[in-house]
């Protein structure tokens, strides 16, 4: 039973809650063990204080969720799902994409990442640039830059 027949989320859903709650990012870590002195990694979340939607959610797209920051006198608790190995964030974009809107170009450069790691071992200059894209995407205050 798909999770849109059981509970009324569909794909629509989760992209515009992504949209909104959602980040796609690469992020670039210091490893002296590389040639290079960094490697990237992926990484797709959605952070909500809802813990029950970011389940539905999980159920359709994969990953983990945890607790980002707890509970005090004056905030919520939040929760991230999140979603790291390749294999997952291809197959969770590839059903949503269609249907993102504000959210759309960082899948696109998070998807093209992807094919370049699948396909290569070693790490070139793609990856840095691409690095550079999602980050420029996701700064805050920049105006419309997410839209298509």
């Amino acid at each position: 039973m798909s999770i849109e027949k059981e509970y009324g989320l569909s794909h629509v859903y989760i992209a515009g809650f992504v949209d909104g709650e959602g980040c796609f990012s690469i992020h670039k870590h210091q490893d002296k063990r590389i040639k290079k002195g960094y490697t990237y990694f992926p990484k797709f979340t959605i952070c909500n204080t809802d813990k029950n939607t970011l389940k539905l959610i999980q159920k359709e797209l994969g990953g983990r969720i945890f607790v980002s920051t707890k509970e005090h006198h004056k905030t919520k608790c939040t929760y991230n799902l999140a979603i790291q190995d390749l294999k997952t964030i291809k197959e969770a974009i590839d059903k949503i994409s269609a249907f993102l809107i504000l959210k759309k170009k960082q899948a696109g450069i998070m998807l093209e990442y992807c094919k370049i790691r699948k396909e290569n071992k070693n790490y070139s200059e793609k990856e840095e640039k691409l690095y550079q894209e999602i980050k420029k995407l996701n700064k805050r205050g920049t105006e419309g830059i997410g839209y298509p």
